[in-house]
């Protein structure tokens, strides 16, 4: 009896737990959902509180993973180079200028004016011109060559020459092609940039 009374701690720090114990324990039954019947079981009340505990271990672990595994950033967005011409508009007009070239070709007016060369150059009097500058050539015979050029028949074979050239049909078919090739050479610079390409060098040189 005599240690009590004379120190007076040790009654004192029993007082003083007993007190905490009371309070930690109101604490965590004010946490708890409230239950529907009368006083709660003792059993019941530790297992509510250890499920508390629980769960507050659970998220303090999942923040705690959440903040040493950050999401990773975003990949980075980049815009999208600016093209001229895409290379589909490319193919597609060398596509359709290789159809129409061909189409032209084909047509019947150019067929004809091919025939009418083709029947001109096989005729009997061109091929007697023909044979005869081979034959002046083959020997180096120069003095030959410069009187077949005033014959009356090389007269005649590039007569019939130039007036074929000279016709309407042939002129057509020419004017026809020459557009056809200024048209396609537009088109080209416009899908291949060639004359933006040749300004540039010719002012750098």
């Amino acid at each position: 009896m005599r240690w009590w009374s004379n120190s007076g701690e040790r009654p004192e720090r029993r007082r003083r737990i007993a007190n905490f114990d009371s309070l930690e324990a109101r604490s965590l039954l004010s946490t708890l959902p409230t239950v529907p019947t009368g006083n709660p079981r003792p059993i019941d009340v530790a297992i509510a509180a250890r499920q508390h505990k629980i769960a507050l271990h659970q998220q303090k672990l999942a923040a705690a993973y959440a903040a040493a595994h950050p999401a990773p950033p975003p990949p980075p967005t980049y815009p999208s180079p600016v093209i001229h011409q895409s290379v589909d508009a490319q193919g597609k007009f060398v596509y359709d200028t290789y159809n129409r070239g061909l189409t032209m070709a084909q047509a019947a007016p150019v067929r004809k004016v091919g025939v009418s060369y083709a029947k001109l150059t096989i005729a009997g009097d061109t091929r007697k011109v023909g044979g005869a500058y081979l034959h002046a050539i083959l020997h180096g015979n120069g003095k030959q060559i410069n009187e077949l050029s005033k014959t009356r028949l090389v007269k005649k074979v590039g007569s019939d020459f130039s007036k074929l050239s000279q016709s309407a049909a042939v002129k057509h078919v020419g004017n026809a092609f020459t557009r056809f090739g200024v048209a396609v050479g537009n088109q080209f610079d416009k899908y291949f940039g060639l004359k933006k390409s040749s300004s540039h060098s010719t002012k750098k040189a």
